[in-house]
């Protein structure tokens, strides 16, 4: 990973509950100048030491300080990012710089600041506080010749609930975002691991800036300027650099007219907090793009949270027959979302393409347009599938079933890299690690984002992967062809077929099964859901289906051809679309009035159904 890769009122208020007030105390608790400005403080201990990450560990940075006063040595990060420097001979608070090379060989640097002794991480989160504290770009205030570092230390709370604000507009999953990430320890990605849930902010970090087109350097440009919308920033609107922010700046030096006053932070305590000594120009009001945001929150490859209210108005998208570089129809394809993209398993040219529903357009993702399959790991089109199966996302990685050489594929979202998570590319039945383990023409799959389920079609068995070390067990299934209620290996299944998953239970469905199996993921239980005695959605030929954690949604190929809704509490099965007479064609329409050709694989963006339908793809809103 590279450097450039939700209320905030409820956020400030666990800011102030928690670590950041020993973080305020620190940097004011010491003394006062008479305006509200903190004194800096002599290091009370003598060690700064924390994390220098991207989402992965930054391995080789060198790490250089600016403190009140005072200098320091400059380590190097290890192989986990971390680092240690002696600051018994500075007065703090200390600017942190933590220069390094990307993945492309490019030179980047972040910043952070210190303003105790003890924890100090250095990330792109850290890279954006520093900036709306500053009021400027973070490398500026290195450079400057002598910055300020008590007055924008006293800006923190202001600056974290910029950032957690412009964050949720970039559709950032905030819910694992540290109350300090300045200064809360936490565990980056090293090596093929993953990292912890905080790591995952800066991951998903990565891919919201990705899929805006955005760089790491625009938005800390925003943030320093007070923006967290996700309006076009102005060049020329920022008074310590230009939208990009690179012109060095002195900070703190320059005679400018002083704002005095307090802000109130909404909170059951209040925080004063001295106002910016640079005035700001209002920036010059610019038409807003409209960016995608992500619906809800991510699981089972789908976005939940939100019961999806439905008009059960079917449409093919311009989209959907057709690939921008090829043109040849999807014959036949799974697909999963992150809610910014949709990613479909095409098996016919045994590749993975993205879908943009906000331009409407698909391009390659991963594998090269082909009619012969194969079996390679490399990035973009460099790498080959066998047949595809199912897909589906953490909205970090994309993991597909490689049915045709027994596998689990993964592929990053940022680089497109393609690698084998496990499988011997050989038919067989065994649990084990990575290329240890084998399946035997597997098909479904789901995620809870920390492990992947995998219907094992001819194993009779559903496989449990957990992603960050590629451990194959086995959660359910006996390997004997029937359909057995039980628990474990005591439960039977009949070619599983298709999965999906609300985080505590597994959703399944056997090939021609007529019945949906659901199976406690902590136990491994499995039930068949039923109304009374009557087993739900008897209907004969289940392709595909999906959760918004409400509902279940399936796809039925059988001759009436239709797409249902099932509530999970209650088993009730609803009728969305399909299932008039003279089936087995595309026609848009709403409810009853709408036909599909084939209906296959289904998923939902927190707002509307897409699905699989033969050579199309089509939505249901």
């Amino acid at each position: 990973m590279t450097a450039i890769l939700h209320t905030p009122r409820l956020f400030v208020r666990q800011l102030i509950g928690g670590s950041l007030i020993a973080l305020l105390g620190a940097c004011g608790g010491g003394g006062s100048d008479g305006l509200g400005t903190p004194i800096a403080q002599p290091a009370a201990a003598s060690t700064l030491s924390g994390t220098a990450a991207t989402g992965a560990a930054i391995v080789g940075g060198v790490v250089t300080l600016k403190c009140a006063s005072g200098t320091t040595a400059s380590p190097i990060t290890g192989a986990d990012g971390a680092f240690s420097v002696d600051v018994s001979g500075a007065t703090l608070p200390c600017l942190v710089k933590v220069s390094y090379k990307d993945a492309s060989g490019a030179a980047q640097e972040l910043h952070s600041l210190a303003s105790t002794t003890g924890t100090v991480n250095v990330t792109p989160l850290t890279e954006m506080i520093v900036a709306a504290a500053s009021g400027g770009a973070p490398s500026a205030l290195f450079a400057a010749v002598k910055p300020d570092l008590a007055a924008v230390s006293a800006k923190l709370p202001a600056a974290l609930a910029t950032v957690k604000t412009r964050l949720d507009n970039l559709g950032v999953d905030t819910a694992n975002l540290p109350k300090n990430p300045l200064g809360d320890k936490f565990t980056p990605a090293i090596g093929n691991g993953a990292g912890d849930a905080a790591d995952k902010v800066l991951d998903d970090l990565k891919l919201k800036l990705g899929s805006t087109g955005k760089t790491l350097a625009t938005v800390v440009n925003e943030v320093s300027i007070g923006q967290t919308t996700n309006a076009p920033v102005t060049a020329g609107t920022n008074t310590t650099g230009t939208a990009t922010g690179t012109t060095t700046t002195t900070v703190g030096t320059t005679t400018s007219t002083t704002s005095t006053g307090t802000t109130s932070i909404p909170s059951t305590e209040t925080t004063t907090i001295p106002t910016s000594t640079t005035t700001t120009p209002t920036p010059t009001p610019t038409p807003t793009t409209t960016v995608t945001a992500a619906v809800g929150t991510q699981m089972g490859g789908a976005r939940h949270g939100n019961a999806l209210n439905l008009t059960n108005a079917v449409t093919t998208p311009a989209s959907s027959l057709y690939l921008t570089d090829v043109t040849l129809p999807i014959a036949k394809g799974e697909l999963t979302t992150d809610g910014i993209h949709y990613y479909i398993a095409d098996s016919s040219i045994y590749r993975v393409t993205k879908l943009n529903p906000a331009t409407d357009r698909q391009s390659s993702f991963a594998g090269a347009y082909t009619i012969t399959p194969g079996f390679v790991d490399g990035t973009g089109a460099a790498a080959q599938f066998g047949a595809l199966g199912g897909i589906t996302t953490d909205g970090i990685d994309v993991f597909v079933v490689d049915k045709g050489n027994h596998s689990i594929r993964k592929i990053a979202i940022a680089t497109g890299a393609v690698t084998t998570l496990a499988g011997s590319g050989v038919a067989g039945y065994a649990d084990g690690t990575g290329a240890a383990a084998q399946f035997n023409n597997p098909h479904g799959i789901t995620t809870d984002n920390t492990n992947l389920y995998v219907a094992d079609f001819s194993n009779n068995r559903i496989r449990k992967i957990v992603i960050a070390t590629g451990v194959v067990t086995t959660l359910a299934g006996s390997g004997v062809s029937s359909r057995e209620d039980g628990t474990g290996t005591a439960a039977t299944f009949s070619n599983p077929y298709a999965l999906t998953t609300d985080g505590t239970h597994l959703y399944e469905t056997d090939l021609f099964g007529r019945m949906i199996r659901k199976i406690a993921i902590a136990t491994g239980v499995v039930t068949t859901m039923r109304v009374g005695n009557s087993v739900v959605a008897s209907s004969s030929d289940i392709r595909g289906i999906t959760t918004d954690g409400t509902y279940l949604y399936i796809t039925d190929n059988d001759n009436l051809k239709v797409v249902q809704k099932i509530a999970i509490a209650t088993g009730v099965v609803t009728l969305l679309a399909g299932g008039a007479t003279s089936q087995a064609t595309a026609v848009d329409g709403v409810g009853v009035a709408a036909k599909f050709n084939a209906p296959g694989a289904i998923t939902t963006d927190g707002t509307s159904l897409y699905m699989t339908d033969g050579p199309s793809l089509r939505k249901i809103q």
